[in-house]
């Protein structure tokens, strides 16, 4: 029926992320560096301190963040395939942050992530293809390529931003080409 203000840490860089599984189970980003915890009394600080070092194009803007269970935290940090740059995808397993390696060919942030419903996620990569907008989806310890196909005439399309539908294993999205802006709805049956 209303809102409720509650204390927020002090946050740089853009408006932040915020992902919760309850009202004593949130988290909030702000720069990469910045990844809060709010256990219903206190915010408590959880970034790696390898996360405070921006990636080649990220400008230290802010990380996303996707909560699937208290102990399964994915913050996507900047995309990157050089060994030498910093983490670009991490996971909190209750009490540390380890890196995962994320299958791409730039150091771009990620315009997304999200849960698939069945503990995995989709990650939207900060680029164009021609194969129509690309995400890559985790599940099981492995990566897929997965793409929506541009409609209409061939042209460049980059996935924006993705929702994932509760209880399900379907996400949304939206993606931007030449024909504008475009609505997806992923399900693994192959609806989509």
């Amino acid at each position: 029926r209303a809102w409720a203000r509650f204390p927020a840490p002090m946050l740089s860089g853009g408006p932040p992320n915020i992902a919760a599984l309850a009202d004593n189970d949130v988290w909030i980003t702000g720069n990469p560096g910045q990844i809060y915890h709010w256990n219903g009394e206190r915010w408590t600080s959880t970034a790696s301190p390898e996360a405070s070092r921006p990636c080649g194009c990220s400008n230290g803007g802010v990380a996303q963040i996707a909560v699937l269970a208290s102990d399964d935290v994915w913050a996507a940090l900047g995309i990157g395939a050089d060994p030498s740059l910093p983490p670009v995808l991490m996971h909190w397993d209750g009490h540390a942050w380890r890196n995962v390696a994320v299958p791409h060919g730039g150091c771009c942030q990620p315009a997304g992530i999200a849960s698939d419903g069945a503990s995995g996620i989709w990650v939207i990569p900060f680029e164009s293809d021609w194969l129509g907008a690309q995400y890559l989806h985790w599940r099981a310890g492995r990566w897929t390529n997965v793409y929506a196909k541009a409609p209409g005439r061939r042209g460049a399309e980059s996935a924006e931003v993705i929702a994932p539908v509760p209880g399900t294993q379907e996400v949304w999205s939206a993606d931007r080409g030449r024909s504008g802006v475009t609505l997806n709805l992923y399900s693994p049956g192959g609806r989509a």
